[in-house]
């Protein structure tokens, strides 16, 4: 969530969307070594902050005008925006 909080610009990054974007910059891992050498959890919780971000981004992009053809044609993604504005209203 605080990654699509970050996407509404209402709080700060988290450290692994950061983090992932940093990797993006430089074209490198935070750690030494490949992807399997990085510690236990990191490259998937950089991933899903990462996916987060960029799906709320997009949602937000779309006008409400084309909002019923966005969720015609991304019903996985649709399904993952309903989850986060549940999120959202549960706080």
């Amino acid at each position: 969530m605080a990654a699509v909080g970050c996407a509404d610009g209402t709080c700060d990054p988290p450290p692994e969307l950061v983090t992932y974007w940093e990797c993006q910059t430089f074209h490198a891992l935070p750690e030494p070594g490949g992807l399997l050498d990085q510690p236990a959890g990191l490259v998937g919780k950089m991933r899903a902050c990462a996916n987060a971000y960029e799906l709320w981004q997009a949602w937000k992009a779309v006008s409400p005008k084309e909002a019923g053809k966005f969720i015609k044609a991304n019903k996985k993604r649709w399904e993952t925006i309903q989850k986060i504005m549940e999120w959202q209203t549960d706080g």
